[in-house]
């Protein structure tokens, strides 16, 4: 992140279905992923995800559609960085 210091940040733990009965399966606990320390001038958005159950898959992606559009709105690229040199 220091290289982006704008960018957004998404944090998804996935196959959900698989881990739902038995929380201690998860490699990763919600809470470790919280207590990270990102350097961030935006905090990550975290999702948990079933693409089998459709689980928050929706939700998602309009999440990072809607914060994208937003975040490009209050930080313009200037055309010049987006061709190429």
């Amino acid at each position: 992140l220091g290289n982006e210091p704008d960018c957004l940040l998404f944090i998804v733990g996935t196959k959900y279905d698989l881990v739902q009965e038995d929380a201690a399966s998860r490699q990763v606990d919600e809470d470790q992923l919280k207590a990270l320390d990102i350097k961030s001038p935006q905090p990550p958005t975290f999702f948990i995800t079933s693409a089998k159950t459709g689980m928050n898959v929706d939700e998602l992606f309009h999440t990072i559609a809607t914060q994208s559009v937003a975040h490009s709105q209050k930080h313009p690229t200037p055309i010049s960085d987006l061709l190429p040199d």
